[in-house]
């Protein structure tokens, strides 16, 4: 029973640890979770998992606007608009990665789709760009993190999203910042034991 108890206080840190803020702050940085991809249909745009380009934030994550724009890859460039102000911009070139004052972000053709670059003309595509404490909130609330009714020493962790791929991708990062975190504060307890115990033995010494 002893065991058990020991455990479950075990098990409730873990998930204290897998909710903090500091954890999954971790993870919208390392995944970039603040930016989604789309390829735009006529009925329902088509999350994908790997875009043509590469999108980069240029200003502060933490003040970066939620909007949207819709993005097709022209032979001059890329042709970006805004839906809600109809703003059009044409960024000339695919060789480098390219800014444009009014834009927060840059944008950068992948070396795959410059080599096959017909294969992408003139398809459409959306981005979502989100701050990062928005995109933390949303990922706290899509996970589920469980302590199974049988007895086990594991956690069930599930991710809600739309997106199976980057659902994967976000319990394999929380899994080993997880393990990362219990191995520092497992040291940082041994350390401080270490130096407590070294503290004891220079006050029994001195008391000798």
């Amino acid at each position: 029973k002893e065991n058990g108890d020991r455990k479950e206080v075990d098990l409730k840190d873990e998930i204290m640890l897998l909710s903090s803020n500091e954890i999954l702050s971790k993870i919208v940085d390392s995944l970039h979770l603040n930016i989604n991809y789309f390829e735009k249909g006529y009925v329902q745009n088509k999350v994908i998992n790997d875009a043509p380009f590469l999108i980069t934030v240029t200003v502060p994550n933490d003040s970066l606007p939620e909007i949207e724009y819709d993005i097709q890859i022209v032979k001059d460039g890329f042709l970006i608009s805004n839906p809600l102000t109809e703003k059009r911009y044409l960024m000339r070139g695919h060789d480098k990665s390219k800014s444009f004052a009014g834009l927060p972000f840059r944008i950068e053709l992948k070396p795959k789709a410059k080599k096959n670059l017909s294969l992408y003309l003139d398809k459409e595509y959306v981005i979502s760009l989100e701050s990062n404490i928005l995109a933390m909130e949303k990922l706290k609330y899509s996970l589920n993190v469980n302590i199974p009714e049988e007895e086990t020493p594991n956690l069930l962790l599930t991710h809600e999203g739309t997106n199976p791929e980057r659902s994967r991708q976000i319990l394999d990062e929380l899994i080993v910042l997880l393990d990362k975190s219990i191995v520092a504060n497992k040291k940082k307890l041994y350390n401080n034991t270490v130096s407590y115990l070294n503290q004891r033995i220079r006050v029994f010494l001195k008391e000798k």
